[in-house]
């Protein structure tokens, strides 16, 4: 799984390592020291590209 965050205009700002394990768990890791914190309160947009997955959920932890 690929996740890449893009602003409210479609401009990207950070893209997560893939994902390439089966997990019920996964936590993304985000490229190049890029962070979410910075992004509080901001409107943005995830794009997940899967590969013969699914996702069921997500959740932004603190």
């Amino acid at each position: 799984m690929k996740t890449t965050v893009f602003d409210k205009d479609g401009k990207q700002l950070g893209e997560g390592k893939l994902v390439t394990k089966t997990v019920t768990d996964a936590v993304v890791e985000w490229k190049d020291d890029f962070s979410l914190t910075k992004l509080k309160g901001k409107e943005i947009k995830l794009k997940f590209e899967l590969r013969e997955a699914k996702i069921y959920s997500f959740s932004f932890g603190t």
